[in-house]
């Protein structure tokens, strides 16, 4: 036990106690096993080494060169890495300071009682490699001012803030905040969420499910879960297979449909859109589309308030016009579909072989001759179709 001076090993020590006010110094070929911090301090360093440490209150230092493995860090206790951590535990108002030059691999923040969360701190400089955070009664939390990789967010959060890197981190069911000046890059989503602020950077983002909000800038991002970019924020590249909501003052550029949906509300920018087979273009309420071209296999929906005109819409292809949307000037190639839900239709020209459906109680007003169309007329449907003969209705 020590307590109240300092102890320096050269050599082996085992199952020692530090109590408060006690030191323990393992030099240069140094080790210790099973020490227990009680209020004192160990302090490793370069070239001593430290085994399963349990840091019940005190701290721990582990210095540039030194080693630490299996540290269990507890209640109160902190461990201050300048070298390097292998396979530490936090829990329990726990904490481990990654400085800079220092090193972590493989720390679990274990699920936090209620005693309080685990944390783990990167700073400047400092790199955690595989960090897991999991669940528990609080929210276990590691910050991000230095460089993470691979980290696994099974509950709990991350912040990356401005200066830090994360890479690759694994999202199951926690919470990742890029915060200006921070980078993310190929995070994958599959179950929680990540926030891009005004002034963060992610890149390649791969959401399998759950949700990516951008305030920021996403580049190259693979959605088949939901993004959405509010106000300010930008997303370039992204291969959508999900749901992609473009707020006001939003933009997406370059977005390629592969199978997904496109949401695009009053005030957002959409440049460079490549829409495939299967995919779909939404514009919301306040949104106007104008002179659009619907390729086939592709579908665009006009919702309430909103408005599109000057349309086409070629063989394969489909157009929707909901309940309180607006569609004028519409043309229906041969083998395409125009779909009248509700709203307001003016001026559609008709092809041969095009078809037009019609929802119940939907009035509609054409201006092309119908011979060899297709009309599907549900009940409770009206119709207005000048020159339309009965046989060709």
């Amino acid at each position: 036990m020590i307590s109240g001076g300092t102890q320096f090993d050269a050599g082996t020590a085992s199952a020692a106690t530090i109590d408060l006010g006690g030191v323990q110094a393992v030099m240069s070929g140094g080790s210790t096993v099973s020490t227990t911090v009680n209020g004192g301090t160990e302090i490793v360093s370069s070239g001593g080494s430290a085994t399963a440490t349990i840091v019940s209150s005190g701290s721990e230092a582990v210095s540039s060169g030194g080693t630490a493995s299996g540290t269990s860090v507890l209640g109160g206790g902190t461990e201050n890495v300048l070298g390097t951590e292998i396979g530490a535990t936090v829990s329990g108002r726990g904490t481990i300071v990654v400085l800079s030059g220092g090193t972590t691999s493989n720390v679990t923040l274990a699920p936090a009682s209620i005693t309080g969360a685990a944390n783990e701190i990167v700073s400047a400089g400092g790199t955690a490699i595989g960090t897991i955070v999991s669940a528990g009664f609080y929210t276990n939390v590691i910050t991000d001012y230095g460089t993470t990789s691979g980290t696994q967010l099974r509950s709990g959060n991350e912040y990356v803030r401005s200066g830090g890197t994360a890479t690759n981190t694994l999202i199951l069911g926690g919470y990742q905040d890029v915060a200006s000046g921070g980078t993310a890059s190929g995070t994958v989503i599959s179950g929680g969420s990540q926030v891009v602020e005004v002034g963060a950077t992610a890149s390649a983002t791969n959401i399998v499910t759950g949700s990516e909000t951008v305030y920021g800038t996403e580049v190259g991002a693979q959605d088949s879960g939901t993004m959405t970019v509010q106000a300010g924020g930008t997303t370039i590249g992204t291969v959508l297979y999900g749901l992609e909501y473009v707020g006001f003052g939003g933009t997406a550029s370059g977005t390629v449909l592969a199978g997904g949906t496109l949401q695009l509300a009053d005030g957002a920018t959409a440049n460079g859109t490549t829409i495939s087979t299967g995919g779909t273009l939404e514009i919301l309420s306040g949104y106007a589309l104008s002179g659009y071209v619907v390729s086939s296999g592709v579908t665009l929906k006009v919702d309430s308030g909103a408005t599109a005109s000057g349309t086409v819409v070629l063989s394969g292809g489909t157009e929707i016009v909901s309940s309180g949307g607006a569609a004028s000037s519409t043309l229906v190639s041969s083998g395409a579909t125009l779909e009248l839900v509700g709203g307001t239709t003016s001026g559609a020209t008709i092809s041969p072989g095009g078809i037009v459906l019609v929802g119940a109680g939907y009035r509609l007003s054409i201006t092309s001759s119908p011979a060899a169309r297709r009309w599907r007329w549900p009940t409770g449907a009206s119709r207005s179709v000048p020159s339309c003969p009965a046989a060709g209705c």
